[in-house]
């Protein structure tokens, strides 16, 4: 069970979909949502990613960041975005294993979207 006080790591949390997720958390009241930037984490990077959760500690991590071109972008470069959203989502859960802070290697929750 996740309650409002945990710490929750919404990567992409300022996307589309990412934003009215944190939005709809802090409705329900959860007030300690950490929303990494890409100009500060690059999530392709597994080491960056463990660097991000030891210095946030998480206790849920929501993984909703996606890079994204629209149709046009999709058909003019086949699977640059699949493989672009494979790496980041590989460095995110594989960094959940690497964690050496002991309440951030405990995470209850991993959640992928």
């Amino acid at each position: 069970m996740i309650s409002t006080g945990d710490t929750i790591l919404v990567t992409g949390g300022s996307g589309f979909l990412g934003s009215v997720v944190c939005n709809q958390l802090r409705e329900l009241g959860f007030n300690n949502i950490v929303v990494p930037r890409r100009t500060e984490y690059n999530l392709v990077d597994q080491d960056v990613v463990v660097e991000l959760y030891e210095r946030f500690h998480p206790d849920v991590v929501l993984h909703l960041a996606a890079e994204v071109g629209g149709i046009g972008a999709n058909r003019d470069n086949p699977g640059r975005y699949f493989f672009a959203n494979i790496l980041r989502s590989r460095s995110c859960v594989a960094g959940t294993n690497q964690r050496s802070a002991p309440s951030a290697a405990n995470s209850r929750s991993f959640i992928m979207a």
